[in-house]
């Protein structure tokens, strides 16, 4: 345990994540003792992931954004049911855009009160973290970052009579605007009304060949965000942006030896061509301005000012909220929340 926080030691969900590794690429001899594991831990990236994560869910708690009407850390820690707590949760993955090599996780808030990995176990609705999906589906049939779209009120009859009205989060309509435009204010009704016009099927197609890994209903509010989505795979998704259009695995292990040095297992070279090049090029084009002057803009209050692409996302009643964010190197998603028996933030 870190006798600074008396929370579990650093980078205890990423020696997790080795072990179950370790068993599926090594076997038997995972367990084998004097095998030699070399791992794709940076950490100074985990402890930076620790440290800000931590951070963040503290000022939260303490109202620093508003007020903040749950269970806090302090108050509630070790009431922790079947893997769930009471009290705001938090998970980080930060990986190698170019090859999947996963430089850090943070799975919770604390490791030796809730084990539960929440970037590889939990399935968490993403909010406007499934926008691009759309967006891309949009520039591969063809559509110019100029195609305009109106944002104006959708009203929608569903099966079973249901009346669906979804609104933007600014609760303003501006009229004719570009697809270019649309993602940086985080326009919902043009992102409803683009993905009924280029289909929820194929959206979703590509959803998964980005590397979503479970089923997802075409509703209309999936084009929202309203699926339930892995971080882990959000992360994966967004590397093939990053990679101009490469898909790469998420993996925590480069290379098993004996102890006599012999080589037991290696990570090969990877890489899957699923997304144009250049319509990977221009998605991250747009995206860039969500962090460079939309709602992505916090992202730069780190002082970090080289290129930079990445969405913000938030569910309804602030269940969620979440940053998916690249550089040309690497790869990050940040969920915040509660577990799944609390509601709203």
């Amino acid at each position: 345990r870190s006798p600074a926080t008396g929370r579990a030691q650093r980078g205890a969900w990423f020696t997790a994540r080795v072990r179950h590794e370790l068993e599926e690429v090594a076997g038997d001899r995972a367990l084998a003792s004097g095998l030699r594991v070399y791992t794709t831990y940076d950490p100074r990236a985990q402890a930076a992931a620790e440290q800000e994560i931590a951070r963040q869910l503290d000022a939260v708690e303490a109202g620093t954004f508003g007020a903040y009407r749950h269970p806090t850390y302090p108050e509630t820690k070790g009431e922790t049911e079947e893997g769930t707590t009471p009290y705001l949760q938090g998970a980080v993955i930060l990986m190698d855009a170019g090859t999947g090599e996963v430089r850090a996780l943070v799975g919770g808030r604390d490791y030796d009160d809730s084990k539960f990995d929440r970037v590889f176990q939990a399935e968490r609705q993403t909010g406007s973290l499934f926008k691009p999906f759309v967006y891309l589906t949009a520039l591969e049939k063809g559509m110019p970052p100029t195609h305009v779209v109106e944002d104006a009120p959708v009203r929608m009859v569903l099966t079973g009579g249901r009346v669906w009205e979804p609104k933007n989060y600014t609760g303003r309509f501006d009229g004719p605007i570009t697809i270019r435009e649309a993602p940086t204010r985080s326009k919902n009704t043009v992102t409803v009304r683009l993905a009924e016009e280029v289909g929820m099927g194929d959206v979703i197609a590509n959803a998964h060949t980005l590397g979503i890994s479970n089923e997802i209903s075409p509703l209309p509010s999936t084009s929202l965000g309203a699926a339930e989505v892995r971080p882990v795979d959000l992360a994966e998704a967004y590397a093939a942006f990053a990679n101009l259009g490469t898909r790469v695995r998420p993996h925590f292990i480069r290379r098993v030896e004996t102890r006599d040095g012999d080589v037991l297992w290696e990570a090969e070279p990877q890489g899957e061509e699923v997304v144009d090049a250049g319509t990977a090029f221009v998605l991250t084009s747009m995206l860039q301005d969500v962090v460079n002057r939309g709602t992505g803009t916090p992202a730069r209050s780190g002082g970090y000012r080289g290129p930079a692409a990445g969405k913000t996302g938030t569910t309804n009643g602030a269940t969620h909220v979440w940053f998916a964010g690249y550089t040309p190197e690497l790869v990050g998603v940040v969920w915040m929340g509660l577990d799944p028996q609390r509601t709203h933030i």
